[in-house]
């Protein structure tokens, strides 16, 4: 409470914390959202295990290549599917023969993800972490501002 009064009568402190909520909280909201999609994907999408039977090259640059693991699966009723994940990495982190967890809509099984918590989650967290840190930046800067205006005060 001390502080959101110190924010009113400093306008320099509240313009900071503004611009850094105006900042933070859309990204954070993102994130939010990002994660609200992924449980509804979990809820819909059924789990099985592929075997990979290579990658996809992309070159990015010259020294620079992405490597996108190509995986066969098959849904219940023995239908056999391969999809290219979406998530390429700069290593090639799976290889023909490795066996893989399956996210895939029932639907659409083409619609398909390797099943780990860095394909499925992990940019989801980024804007989460971004919009928690320039919030609390923003709080961080406006009570370095608000601080010394009161030492300033006092002299």
């Amino acid at each position: 409470m001390k502080f959101l009064r110190a924010i009113l009568r400093n306008s320099d402190a509240g313009v900071v914390l503004g611009a850094f909520l105006l900042t933070g909280l859309p990204i954070l909201l993102t994130g939010l959202f990002e994660i609200s999609n992924i449980f509804s994907l979990y809820k819909a999408f059924h789990k099985t295990e592929g075997v990979v039977v290579g990658n996809k090259y992309k070159k990015l640059s010259e020294t620079s290549t992405s490597y996108f693991p190509m995986v066969v699966f098959y849904t219940p009723d023995e239908t056999k599917f391969q999809i290219t994940d979406p998530v390429g990495t700069f290593k090639e982190e799976y290889l023909a023969g490795d066996k893989v967890p399956i996210l895939y809509e029932p639907s659409a099984p083409t619609n398909a993800r390797i099943n780990t918590w860095m394909r499925i989650w992990f940019e989801s967290y980024i804007p989460i972490g971004l919009g928690i840190l320039l919030i609390a930046a923003g709080f961080l800067i406006a009570r370095n501002i608000i601080r010394k205006a009161e030492a300033g005060a006092k002299k």
